[in-house]
């Protein structure tokens, strides 16, 4: 049975107003004590014929403790121009825990300070917002941002992990009273990070280059493994249309 994941959350913020309101600002930190927390692992059930089955499942695996903090800023540099920049740190790693699948790898499932999963130390967002007068009654603009993420495990072994992440996306457009009419294109860089990566057994046939013994099992006797992964989609383009009532 898995028990309820508990999380003690502490943060302390300020946000502040500089240059006649122009630069706005937004800082926050954090720490969180996280207990019985719940992740992918490998387990063997018995069957009723008297053979385990390797399946992969949910269970509570042990404590975590997050430390983290956020910046937020928005610059207005004058009537046409805004400008924003947004980071994130996070050192999130085990205090307490124990990896079936690392024990039996390594003799040592002890997970205490190996990072937590899908949590990337860094992140950044640069954006711009330009507008610019066209006529009496229609403004046009473009919009820029960057968003860039660094690499985060995909499981509490630290194994494999997904690389850098970087996008960019671009719109531009003109807007009217009621109309807004506008070209986009996203992730113009075409970047293939995936989004996400599940490690699992490997029910399928097992591929010839594994080591096996003259029954067909593999030496050490664990399942293969391998990844799901939740693609980004690719770079494209299109057109909007909008009417406000």
């Amino acid at each position: 049975m898995v028990k309820e994941e508990e999380q003690w959350t502490y943060e302390l913020g300020a946000k502040a107003n500089w240059f006649d309101g122009r630069l706005t600002t937004n800082l926050a930190m954090y720490h969180i004590d996280w207990d019985n927390q719940g992740l992918f692992t490998t387990v063997s059930i018995l069957e009723t014929a008297g053979t385990y089955l390797q399946t992969t499942i949910i269970r509570n695996i042990g404590k975590s403790k997050v430390d983290g903090l956020e910046l937020e800023t928005t610059l207005r540099v004058n009537d046409r121009l805004s400008l924003l920049a947004n980071y994130g740190y996070t050192d999130s790693r085990y205090v307490e825990g124990v990896d079936p699948v690392l024990e039996e790898l390594t003799g040592d499932g002890n997970l205490s300070g190996k990072k937590v999963p899908s949590v990337p130390r860094h992140t950044l967002i640069l954006g711009g917002l330009v507008t610019v007068p066209v006529s009496a009654d229609a403004e046009a603009f473009l919009n820029v941002d960057y968003a860039y993420t660094t690499k985060r495990y995909s499981s509490a072994n630290n194994f494999a992990w997904i690389g850098n992440d970087l996008t960019l996306n671009l719109r531009a457009g003109i807007q009217l009273a009621s109309w807004t009419y506008t070209a986009y294109v996203r992730n113009l860089t075409d970047d293939d990070t995936p989004l996400a990566a599940l490690d699992f057994v490997n029910f399928g046939t097992i591929d010839v280059n594994y080591p096996v013994n003259q029954f067909g099992n593999l030496l050490n006797d664990l399942d293969p493994r391998m990844f799901s992964l939740n693609p980004k989609r690719g770079r494209d383009w299109g057109l909007e249309v909008q009417y406000r009532f």
